[in-house]
């Protein structure tokens, strides 16, 4: 989207017009809501925020968005004081994302998913990918913001972490605490030979999220390593927009669980809390009266907005490719996805099942989906006639 000028955004915005020092910090006021960059007189509207960023106004105060996100964390955290008297949190990025009602309980299973997803949905995956590489760094931004602002008024004090989940096993033991072992057929049962005892141990496997041991980050980092080398790809983002996160994913799990017992391994937020003087300013904020019903009402608007933005963005993304592309089809994928007809039907799709904090739970119908390739054809989204797609039907 470009401006023409000055005077045309303050009408656009509904602002006066302004000189000197106001309208400097009229402009640096803007800067909270969108990125742009000047050409000559117009200004290039590059992205449009889902949340406001924070202003300080000299008594501590931040943007009534970053307070709503905040007033969830605080709901949160006090309610984790209350109930467990945990002094340390920790939750994964989508976890606490779900946990907050800023997505749906769709979002971070899906997102480790996204081919599944696409065919699930009937769309390519360049949709989804492109979904998730826009939308997800701007919640993790509002997020860290929210954090960063309990933070400086000694709430709490957080981390970015890498938590495992390891296999456990253990085995069961009788009265005497010797190794349980299964019944066997003594008329037939050679003692002598002693084969296949150890098939005989009776053992439970468990599972563990932990924080990972600075060995184990290493391990994690090689196979993250050896994973882009095999694939051919230079970063994590370009596996995103390649397309190609899911195989990426499981490569390395694969990997990780031969090399340490590790099933899979993920970004958390380790928060440990002020128990005390949360709850003191929970108390303060008059959250500690909120019903189930206002808290409701409460976590619906900011998702609301959060939606309203993610759609608004997509709307001028592919509005400003549009009026910039003379050469047809882009090359990038996520390109592609924006100048398609269907573009902006299907980012509302992937907003309501993944965003809609009211979204019904479709990881399990996602989770058995067969990954089936699309393509373009004619303008529209067709099943390849491939034998991959044959293939993939079962034929």
């Amino acid at each position: 989207m470009v401006i023409k000028n000055y005077k045309l955004m303050c009408e656009l915005l509904d602002e006066d017009v302004k000189a000197g020092n106001s309208k400097k910090y009229q402009i640096i006021e803007w800067e909270r809501y969108f990125k742009f960059h000047k050409q000559g007189n117009s200004f290039v509207i590059d992205e449009i925020y889902l949340v406001a960023n924070d202003k300080v106004d000299g008594r501590g105060g931040t943007s009534e968005y970053s307070d709503a996100i905040q007033n969830l964390l605080m709901d949160l955290l006090a309610i984790n004081a209350t109930t467990n008297n945990d002094l340390i949190i920790m939750l994964g990025v989508n976890k606490l994302l779900e946990r907050i009602k800023l997505v749906s309980v769709n979002y971070g299973y899906c997102r480790d998913n996204t081919e599944k997803l696409a065919t699930f949905l009937e769309m390519k995956n360049d949709f989804v990918s492109e979904f998730y590489d826009y939308n997800h760094k701007n919640l993790k931004r509002n997020l860290e913001t929210a954090l960063n602002q309990l933070k400086k008024k000694s709430l709490i004090q957080w981390t970015q972490e890498k938590v495992v989940v390891v296999e456990n096993i253990e085995a069961e033991r009788n009265e005497l605490g010797d190794i349980c072992l299964k019944d066997i057929d003594m008329e037939n049962y050679n003692y002598l030979s002693g084969k296949n005892s150890l098939d005989r141990i009776q053992y439970k496997i468990t599972t563990t999220h932990r924080q990972a041991t600075a060995p184990e980050v290493e391990i994690i980092l090689q196979t993250e390593k050896e994973v882009l080398i095999d694939m051919g790809i230079a970063t994590k983002q370009g596996a995103y927009l390649s397309g190609q996160w899911s195989t990426y994913i499981k490569k390395i799990n694969s990997k990780l669980h031969k090399k340490a017992n590790i099933l899979f391994a993920y970004d958390a937020y380790k928060m440990i809390i002020n128990r005390d003087y949360i709850l003191e300013e929970y108390a303060d904020m008059q959250l500690m009266q909120m019903t189930d019903v206002e808290r409701n009402i409460n976590q619906t608007k900011i998702n609301n907005q959060l939606s309203d933005g993610m759609l608004e963005n997509a709307e001028g993304r592919r509005e400003k490719l549009i009026s910039k592309n003379q050469y047809g089809i882009p090359k990038n994928n996520n390109k592609k996805a924006q100048v398609s007809k269907n573009y902006i039907s299907n980012t509302k799709q992937l907003i309501d099942i993944l965003i809609n904090k009211n979204a019904e739970d479709v990881t399990k119908e996602v989770r058995n989906t067969k990954i089936i390739p699309f393509n373009y054809i004619g303008g529209t989204l067709e099943k390849e006639k491939s034998d991959e797609f044959l293939k993939a039907l079962g034929f």
